[in-house]
């Protein structure tokens, strides 16, 4: 599996992250020259990492210094099975789902690619209100080397609704690098925006890059808090339902503390990148499926 990325002047460094299901993956990367290094190739300024556990592993396709004119362009983050790995997993626990799947329908995986870079994307949400039928304010400011980014990018959003549904909407290019998006939302619960833009550097080589909002809304979301020592929760609940709305209004963990509960986190990095199964037998296709 060959999953493109792009690398322009601006970046620094980048880093492809890939979290595999199982151990059972090799990983290389292939450069715009066409060249294709792993783990014993031995290319200065490149790094192969592999988490503790063995099931996540990072590359790094360039040095932490300037990339030179010879690294601009489309790479390659390049996936095989490891058929020892696959012969050893596969042989373990039926019982056990992971490799029920392995078996099934090949190895599953999350590829990230995050770049260090002077192209960079800052995004924001904000909130008319905590109840349903408030509106939610996006704002996405490109810039690159600190100079507006104008008439030369697009940018789009990802909404999916709290009952699951989607849509992709066009924000609005504003001047001055930035994009707005005005959405209103209609039922109480949580609000995901998966903002992308794609676009071309000054001497146009593209780029693309990618950020993640949440919001929420429910129906006693305007209503003062109540004190934790001594009340209940906004709407009859307890102490943690509280301490969700507490949290959401002061933004300090210590309240959560406080109120005798803890404050867990539903951040998932990996949730915008294509999950695809690489076979086990004959080679696959190209396909697209990497986010920057």
């Amino acid at each position: 599996m060959r999953i493109p990325f792009s690398v322009n002047e601006a970046d620094i460094n980048a880093r492809v992250i890939v979290l595999p299901s199982l151990p059972v993956l090799r990983v290389a990367v292939e450069t715009p020259a066409g060249d294709v290094f792993d783990a014993s190739s031995g290319v200065p300024g490149a790094e192969f990492r592999t988490g503790r556990r063995g099931d996540d592993r990072g590359t790094e396709p360039s040095d932490a210094g300037s990339v030179g004119p010879g690294a601009r362009g489309h790479w390659y983050a390049v996936l095989d099975i490891d058929k020892r790995a696959y012969k050893k997993w596969i042989s373990r626990d039926r019982d056990d789902a992971r490799i029920r799947d392995l078996r099934a329908n090949g190895a599953a995986y999350c590829v990230s690619v995050h770049a260090l870079s002077n192209l960079r994307m800052r995004t924001g949400l904000t909130q008319s209100g905590f109840t349903p039928g408030s509106m939610l304010e996006l704002r996405a400011v490109l810039t690159e080397y600190g100079v507006p980014v104008e008439g030369r990018a697009r940018v789009e959003a990802q909404v999916t609704y709290p009952d699951g549904s989607q849509t992709t909407l066009d924000v609005v290019e504003t001047g001055g690098g930035g994009f707005n998006l005005t959405l209103p939302t209609t039922v109480a619960g949580v609000y995901r925006i998966i903002v992308r833009a794609w676009g071309g550097t000054f001497r146009g080589v593209p780029f693309t890059r990618e950020a993640l909002l949440t919001a929420a809304v429910w129906p006693t979301g305007d209503q003062p808090h109540p004190d934790p020592a001594g009340g209940s929760g906004h709407d009859g609940g307890t102490g943690a339902d509280c301490c969700v709305v507490r949290w959401r209004r002061t933004r300090s963990p210590r309240s959560c503390r406080s109120a005798g509960a803890s404050r867990g986190s539903t951040s998932t990095p990996c949730a915008s990148a294509s999950r695809r199964s690489v076979p086990t037998s004959e080679p696959a296709q190209e396909r697209d499926g990497a986010g920057s």
